[in-house]
């Protein structure tokens, strides 16, 4: 079988061929020393395997931190680089100092009284009365006018506050060198417009506050005469602080305090003339206003009005009849399909300037916008790698020069050492000389 006795011809000749090689080949041609070659030779092939086969698999097993950067990543891109490598993608911003309206809008949409018929200037006048220091403090007549006035002064101011506070966050810097992850940018900038919020708050609670103790603490008489009257006797002048009688008996002053003198607001049958300034108790009402108060002073008792009796057009017409009823105008009564979940029908009108108004603040953070303003010229993202056999090959190309040149020396040196410690074990004849090995260079 001439292909059996090829292979077999083959076979036999790499046999030889292995038997006889001799990597430590040199002028000698003692059959001693050419054996102790030939030994040290397989000593060798075998050290070197050995150490390949772990290198190798030291290689494939062993984690590598891989760090890959990228020059000028797009939006899409790093959002994709962003799905895969979370938590090492880093970009660093080319431009560090961003301002706010670049990315964040801020808008908001005010409670529609201060967009509505009373704070118009025609409700206003057309509230008016010559005649209103007349009437009784708690009388829409004598009241009315000032107090939505002062209603429509607290939207403006509300709104001229808003405005500023708005053009300057717009403006103002947000400083990062780093490109912020999607979820740390929400957080940030929601922290900030929340920040933005309240110090708005705070700033037109203030004022509000100076305004009212200004008016308290000085004594400030009103034009409607609802806080002090002025009573004349012949060539004398004299005031009298309005005094208020409550349900149960017992009087409040407004000389000595505000806010407790306070009565449901309506068309009263009752004249300042007739009672110098002093109210009882039981006074006769043609018409009440239900949450609407008159006091000592407009702005205390608007305050803690409300405005559930104006959502009633109906109401609001039988009203404008005893205000004016020679004269027909048109005003709309605010919307009940318009009030949002921010407000009831019975809120105060406190609680509402406390808030500016606000029904809701309309908020727009685009991370996009962010990114581009930031503009990343690079980013760069590390992941662990294995059975990288690239790496495997070039390590393997690195070390192998070294490798092989210190193994061909130590295995002579070892295979030597050997043969000397069984010589000189004791009990051991041996009358055989090691021969030593001397090796190629």
């Amino acid at each position: 079988m001439p292909v059996v006795t090829c292979f077999r011809s083959v076979f036999e000749g790499i046999k030889a061929y292995l038997i006889e090689l001799n990597l430590y080949k040199n002028q000698s041609t003692d059959p001693h020393d050419l054996k102790n070659q030939r030994i040290a030779t397989w000593l060798y092939i075998i050290a070197l395997t050995t150490v390949i086969i772990i290198l190798i698999l030291f290689q494939l097993l062993l984690e590598q931190t891989r760090i890959v950067q990228v020059d000028s990543a797009s939006f899409l891109t790093y959002e994709n680089l962003f799905q895969r490598y979370p938590t090492t993608l880093r970009c660093p911003c080319s431009e560090i100092t961003i301002k706010y309206q670049e990315f964040v809008s801020l808008q908001p949409s005010y409670h529609q009284v201060c967009s509505s018929d009373f704070v118009s200037q025609k409700w206003i006048d057309y509230l008016f009365n010559e005649n209103a220091s007349h009437y009784f403090p708690g009388d829409l007549r004598a009241t009315a006018s000032g107090q939505f006035q002062i209603l429509s002064t607290l939207c403006r101011i509300a709104n001229e506050t808003v405005s500023n506070a708005l053009t300057l966050f717009k403006t103002t810097a947000f400083v990062n060198s780093e490109l912020l992850t999607v979820e740390v940018f929400q957080l940030e900038t929601r922290a900030l417009c929340d920040l933005f919020k309240v110090t708005t708050l705070s700033a037109f609670t203030r004022i509000l506050q100076v305004i009212q103790q200004t008016m308290t603490e000085n004594l400030l008489m009103s034009a409607m005469e609802t806080n002090v009257v002025a009573l004349f006797y012949r060539l004398n002048v004299g005031l009298n602080a309005v005094g208020f009688q409550h349900p149960d008996g017992t009087w409040c002053w407004c000389s000595i305090v505000d806010d407790q003198c306070q009565v449901q607001s309506g068309i009263y049958d009752w004249f300042e003339q007739e009672s110098y300034g002093y109210y009882y108790k039981g006074q006769p009402a043609t018409l009440l206003i239900p949450g609407f108060y008159a006091g000592c002073l407009s702005l205390s008792s608007l305050l803690i009005s409300t405005l559930e009796s104006f959502y009633n057009q109906t109401f609001l017409e039988e009203i404008q009849s005893y205000i004016k009823p020679l004269i027909l105008e048109n005003f709309t009564a605010l919307k009940s399909s318009a009030t949002s979940q921010s407000y009831q029908f019975n809120t105060t009108v406190e609680v509402l300037a406390e808030n500016l108004f606000v029904e809701q603040w309309h908020e727009n953070l685009s991370y996009q916008n962010y990114f581009q303003q930031c503009s990343p010229s690079q980013c760069t993202y590390s992941y662990l790698e294995r059975f990288n056999i690239l790496q495997v090959v070039t390590t393997l190309i690195k070390v192998y020069g070294g490798l092989t040149t210190i193994l061909k020396l130590l295995m002579p040196l070892i295979l030597n050492l050997s043969r000397r410690r069984l010589v000189s074990q004791p009990n051991i004849p041996s009358k055989q000389t090691t021969a030593s090995i001397k090796t190629v260079h």
